[in-house]
């Protein structure tokens, strides 16, 4: 995709946040993604290996984590 399309694209979604710091090269395949809620308060995103979880409040963070720790990295630092 050109990026004046990119470009206009991008305002057309998010008319009120500003453009990606580069557009993205040809040669490079960006194959990610980012869920998020609404409001963006909440964040998942997914990757090779893993995946980051944004929540607006440690309390919702600790209660995914309990709910959740058999998913999380034996490593004694949490990677």
């Amino acid at each position: 995709m050109p990026d004046g399309q990119l470009s206009m694209l991008w305002r057309q979604q998010w008319p009120h946040c500003p453009p990606p710091a580069a557009p993205p090269d040809a040669d490079y395949a960006v194959n990610t993604v980012m869920i998020t809620s609404p409001s963006f308060d909440r964040i998942h995103h997914p990757y090779d290996g893993g995946a980051d979880v944004l929540l607006p409040t440690s309390d919702e963070r600790d209660a995914l984590e309990r709910r959740h720790s058999d998913w999380l990295s034996s490593h004694p630092q949490g990677l």
